[in-house]
């Protein structure tokens, strides 16, 4: 008998000497019931509150790396377009000194076309800026669907650049499908093929192999171009941080965010992607997806 119906009998006794305590027995089998349904329902209740105290406060972190995540965007964002809006200022001015003058048609035209790729940069970072706000902010459920990687492979290369496709080597025979969320793969692949045209050799056209495997039952996507490279094993995790230039590409176009989108949607996506490299060697992306992406 627990101490709770020990103190019970106490007071019976105390009050009603003569009740017969067997008869009381039911009241204290329900009071132990009830206790034991209170007690349970109090430590799911302590449960349920500690979980969203812990829900809150990793929400609470999850914003402050939000917040300091944007602020370095914003930062960088306004101090490329400050860059592009005066220098297209500029270009505006040296448009006005020529456009009426005979004779410097020519000259016009180079400025107009510094002008429109000015413009272009411009539009460039902006819609960077937004897919990575985008998915910092990213809540909504992917939508998965199958992928024909080959199709997947030829869209991107026709919006980039069509006669790149000659270049390309591809080899899918361990799968050619896979389930992902289209959208999220179109961007992965868009952002590596315009890396290795970016960073292709001086003088030489740019090389891709493009092949699938599995490793440990995982499906692999892997690409390797045979560009300018860089040495993965010193610059480490540095490479996915978002606006990173490194010495040997700092003289070639860009913002430094393309390793980061790529890593951002593929751990949106369940998986995960690594980068090995070596200085004028190339590199290689693996992309690492979910067991069941291939069904």
């Amino acid at each position: 008998m627990n101490l709770r119906n020990k103190i019970l009998i106490k007071q019976i006794e105390r009050l009603a000497p003569d009740q017969n305590l067997s008869e009381w027995e039911p009241l204290f089998h329900a009071v132990d019931r009830v206790y034991e349904q209170l007690h349970t329902e109090v430590r799911l209740l302590e449960e349920i509150a500690n979980k969203m105290v812990d829900d809150m406060t990793d929400a609470n972190k999850n914003l402050e790396r939000i917040n300091e995540s944007l602020d370095g965007f914003n930062y960088h964002v306004s101090h490329d377009l400050k860059s592009r809006f005066m220098n297209t200022q500029s270009l505006v001015m040296i448009l006005k000194k020529y456009v009426n003058q005979p004779g410097q048609e020519d000259k016009v035209n180079e400025i107009c076309e510094k002008l429109e790729w000015n413009s272009e940069k411009a539009i460039e970072t902006v819609n960077e800026f937004l897919e990575i706000s985008r998915l910092e902010y990213e809540n909504e459920e992917k939508r998965i669907e199958i992928c024909d990687i080959a199709e997947c492979i030829t869209n991107q290369v026709e919006s980039i650049n069509g006669l790149l496709y000659k270049h390309i080597q591809l080899d899918l025979d361990a799968f050619d499908k896979i389930h992902f969320d289209k959208t999220s793969l179109n961007s992965v692949l868009r952002n590596i093929l315009t890396n290795a045209i970016k960073y292709k050799k001086e003088d030489e056209e740019p090389r891709i192999e493009i092949k699938t495997s599995f490793n440990f039952d995982h499906p692999m996507i892997i690409i390797r171009d045979h560009g300018i490279g860089l040495d993965t094993e010193i610059l480490g995790d540095e490479l996915f941080k978002p606006f990173n230039r490194f010495k040997n590409s700092k003289f070639i176009e860009g913002n430094g965010v393309g390793l980061f989108l790529i890593r951002k949607t593929m751990e949106s996506g369940g998986g995960s992607v690594s980068i090995y490299g070596k200085e004028n060697e190339g590199v290689t992306l693996s992309l690492k997806f979910k067991k069941d992406a291939v069904r």
